[in-house]
């Protein structure tokens, strides 16, 4: 989970100069696969001067990209790249004249992200079927400064947060039977509980009130709300994984530097101090087991949970990446950019 929202104005290069084709849904692209000797280890340079979001599902690559030659720093479409043939398709493209296509999310069925222009004054989210590409709108704001935020998919369903006027809500649709409806709702509506995490048919958040914070699990199939004190009063960035909520826990939201890491295990009703030293954690992840964080010196670290017990995974990744998370796939995102090389590209691991 990303520790502050933020509007990627990434910059991605290519090996060799691909142009996006605004007129056509499919061209060859210049994907380049730079070769490890890591079998899991894959890396990458995307064709776009500006991207914001990847996710890897089989060979296919879903990334949201700049098409738009006249403007660097809209990321406008969204496109699908095969890794192994390197045709490349434009799925979507965006009509606001300087768009943010971003949180793009895929799996074998579904490809969903939020459309919205670079200021933030309007936004939407939208899903596309991948059988018959149909495309369709799931939300969209409702006022004048951006309401929905930040999608999360998983199997058949995808969730997001909305502010309101006077309290936020927790969204859920079934995209099947595209039926959405209110599961939760927030008091406090700020940067550090925009975001849901949604896994394993239960849709996770945080709030504050009254001086505390607590954790929120909505059970899917049964329709259920289970809610736990957390330790701080704020905690922040949850993410749900094999019945444990990640979170960053602040006492005060001006002191982000002053945070506690660790897990709420939802089974023994109990949390965990992380027990591994780190750094300032500036972004951190978790899915199947595996915790990766990335910390204030641009050092990246990975862990795996076994019976209970913590161990380092060690991957020759590579150094300082500018954000990473994992996609719904499992797989691990890196992305990093050189300026001074205009050379931007992504490590993705896979497990």
């Amino acid at each position: 989970m990303i520790m502050k929202k933020k509007i990627y104005f990434l910059l991605l290069s290519l090996v060799g100069t691909v142009s996006i084709c605004v007129g056509c849904s499919e061209q060859k692209s210049n994907l380049s696969e730079r070769i490890t000797t890591q079998p899991n280890l894959l890396k990458l340079d995307v064709p776009s001067p500006n991207w914001t979001h990847a996710v890897k599902v089989g060979d296919e690559l879903f990334v949201g990209v700049n098409g738009d030659k006249t403007n660097r720093a809209s990321v406008n479409e969204l496109i699908s790249i095969n890794v192994k043939t390197k045709e490349q398709r434009v799925l979507f493209r965006s009509k606001h004249p300087e768009a943010i296509v971003q949180w793009v999310q895929a799996n074998k069925h579904w490809v969903v992200w939020e459309d919205s222009t670079s200021f933030g004054d309007s936004s939407v989210i939208w899903g596309m079927n991948r059988k018959t590409g149909e495309t369709f709108q799931i939300a969209e704001s409702s006022s004048s400064f951006p309401t929905v935020f930040d999608p999360v998919l998983n199997g058949d369903n995808v969730a997001w947060t909305e502010r309101g006027a006077s309290f936020g809500q927790v969204k859920l649709c079934h995209l099947s039977t595209r039926q959405t409806k209110t599961i939760g709702r927030t008091v406090s509506q700020g940067l550090y509980n925009e975001f849901v995490s949604l896994r394993d048919d239960k849709v996770v958040w945080t709030d504050s009130e009254n001086g505390k914070g607590y954790y929120y699990i909505y059970d899917i199939p049964t329709g259920t709300t289970s809610r736990y004190e957390a330790p701080a009063p704020f905690p922040a960035y949850a993410v749900y994984d094999n019945g444990l909520i990640y979170a960053l826990h602040f006492r005060d939201l001006r002191y982000l530097d002053d945070q506690k890491f660790g897990y709420f295990d939802v089974k023994k009703k109990e949390f965990f101090v992380f027990p591994i030293k780190h750094g300032i954690i500036h972004y951190f992840d978790a899915a199947k087991g595996k915790v990766a964080f990335l910390d204030e010196k641009g050092q990246v670290s990975i862990y795996e949970r076994h019976d209970g017990k913590w161990k380092t995974i060690k991957e020759r990744i590579d150094p300082h990446p500018l954000f990473l998370y994992f996609d719904q796939q499992g797989h691990l995102i890196l992305k990093y950019e050189d300026t001074e090389h205009d050379r931007r590209w992504l490590n993705i691991i896979e497990w």
